[in-house]
Formats: structure tokens, sequence, C-alpha cells
């Protein structure tokens, strides 16, 4: 059975995903990965990203590629504008403790 993805001037959305690292240690880094693309047939304005960071890790400073700022367990990327058809990438890395159960 083949697969079958609706084209983007269809879905009238923005779609986000996020990806993780499979599988840790104590003490691995945790790559995130959260893309997003734009089909809401218009050019989005004032995009702010936002994720929790789980319990038991840190956001690594300077590890994602567009500016972020983190409150409590939260951080925030503004993206500004985002026209129709355009994909983003955001990336950046938690790290947890070396000590943390397994």
């Amino acid at each position: 059975v083949a697969s079958f993805e609706v084209p983007c001037n269809c879905r009238n959305q923005l779609t986000i995903k996020k990806s993780v690292t499979d599988f840790i240690q104590a003490g691995d880094e945790i790559n995130v990965t959260i893309s997003l693309n734009n089909c809401k047939n218009e050019t989005l304005t004032g995009i702010v990203l936002t994720d929790e960071i789980p319990d038991g890790t840190q956001f690594k400073a300077g590890s994602s590629n567009v500016p972020a700022t983190v409150q409590g367990n939260t951080v925030k990327f503004n993206l500004n504008n985002m026209p129709f058809g355009a994909d983003l990438t955001v990336t950046y890395k938690l790290t947890n403790s070396p000590f943390a159960i397994t």
C-alpha cells in the first residue's frame, strides 16, 4: 500500500512535528528537533514556539539553531514570520544528570 500525503495547499494548517533522541543513558545529551510547515494559505506572523523541558533535564545553553530563552521548564523560540509553504526546523539539546536512575 502506497502512502499518500495531502498536498500543502489542501491542508490549510501549520504542521508541527517533534522528534527526540530515541534512547539515552544517564549523562547523555538529548537531541530535540521540531519541524514546522506552514500550509495556512497565508503568511503567519509573530510565531512563538514553546516546548516543555522534561523533569530531570536541562536546556543546553547555546545548543539551539535559533535564539532561545528559558523560563522555568519552558524553552521559547521567537520565529517571527513564516510565508505559505515555508519549512522551518528548530534544533536544540537537553542534558540530563549522569547520576540519574536508569
